[in-house]
């Protein structure tokens, strides 16, 4: 017998038995309260962890997961207590549980934080095998692993529909982590890392196509067709691409629009004054250099480069690079054409970046990179 069917049957035998001892009653009293966490935490999340932020230290991400984690058990612990005494107040003191059915409900309880368990035991046993050199697989083979993968996959998947715009590819990209992370991870890592990846950010022809939202021409050059060719790339490309799907555009076409919208909005910061600025701040640069978990959780600044991404001008920028945004469908050959500015990015003695229009002095090795 494999380890996540001991898992599962211990986390049966276990809550089954518990139910027996308590009854239905206190079982589903436990499974309300834990219900309506649930369902706090999705809906007051977001303005508790404002509150949070405004009065700690903590920010961003930190403040969201304390949030969460506060809201959930907070509320749950709350309808717990007010059920235990509503029940007590309704049938008084000294009923005597209904122990099968008690049992029935805590064996449902038990197949669903075993299945977690299952999960989680599958997600460890992943990271062993990668961590000693062997390769992790698409799918579980194990049939009681995948169908725990399916299941928190599809919770997180239902969960983060109702949060979301529609075609945003956030559900289903967090589902196909969930389900695989480790095997998800190791293929975004190659991906990111691989050749034909760097060919296409760094090659000033696929750049311009990018820059000016130039789709066709951007597919049929030779790094993005080999980029999708990589095992585990086109469809990793094709779920982050989702919302670029519709009217009839091909997943090749959304894939070079996502793209294009990632480097044009690189492009965009880098030309940013206030991005510039920040990426100068020593404190940044020592966190960005050697990150450190904790502070990029809890670190203001870090949460202030988020909004300078959100405050980017994009269609000024596009309106610049001569071209409709990606998937607008528009001709460029329709819009007047606009000057380019050359933009030289080099380094100083200390090692800060900076970016001007105007040539350093030769001691310098000036890049442009526009």
């Amino acid at each position: 017998m494999s380890v996540s069917w001991i898992v599962l049957l211990g986390c049966v035998l276990f809550f089954a038995w518990r139910g027996y001892q308590a009854g239905v009653g206190s079982v589903l009293q436990r499974i309300v309260s834990l219900a309506c966490g649930y369902g706090a935490a999705f809906v007051f999340t977001v303005p508790f962890a404002e509150v949070v932020e405004a009065n700690t230290r903590l920010q961003g991400a930190a403040s969201f997961i304390a949030s969460s984690v506060l809201v959930f058990f907070g509320v749950a612990l709350l309808v717990n207590i007010v059920i235990a005494l509503s029940m007590r107040l309704v049938l008084g003191k000294g009923r005597e549980p209904i122990r099968s059915a008690g049992a029935l409900s805590g064996t449902f309880i038990g197949v669903f934080i075993g299945l977690l368990l299952v999960w989680l035991v599958g997600t460890v046993k992943d990271a062993l095998l990668l961590q000693d050199g062997t390769e992790v697989a698409d799918t579980k083979e194990d049939l009681l692993q995948q169908t725990a993968s399916n299941m928190v996959g599809g919770m997180v998947k239902v969960a983060l529909d109702t949060q979301v715009e529609e075609n945003s590819p956030l559900p289903d990209m967090a589902a196909k982590l969930i389900k695989n992370p480790v095997k998800v991870g190791d293929d975004l890592s190659r991906i990111v890392g691989s050749e034909d990846f760097r060919n296409l950010f760094t090659d000033e022809h696929t750049r311009d196509l990018m820059s000016a939202g130039k789709i066709k021409k951007l597919e049929s050059t030779e790094s993005f067709e080999q980029l999708l060719q990589q095992p585990g790339a086109r469809d990793f490309l094709v779920t982050m691409s989702r919302e670029y799907q519709q009217d009839g555009v091909s997943e090749e076409a959304a894939v070079a629009m996502f793209l294009s919208n990632i480097w044009q909005t690189a492009d965009a910061l880098q030309n940013d004054a206030r991005f510039q600025k920040m990426t100068e701040d020593p404190e940044v640069k020592k966190i960005l250099e050697d990150p450190d978990p904790m502070a990029l959780l809890t670190n203001p600044k870090l949460k202030e480069l988020g909004e300078i991404v959100a405050d980017l001008d994009m269609e000024a920028y596009r309106e610049q690079h001569n071209d409709a945004a990606p998937g607008s469908h528009r001709n460029s050959a329709s819009s007047k054409p606009v000057e380019k500015k050359t933009i030289y990015r080099w380094r100083d003695e200390q090692g800060q970046l900076h970016y001007s229009e105007h040539k350093p002095a030769d001691k310098y090795q000036a890049e442009k990179i526009q």
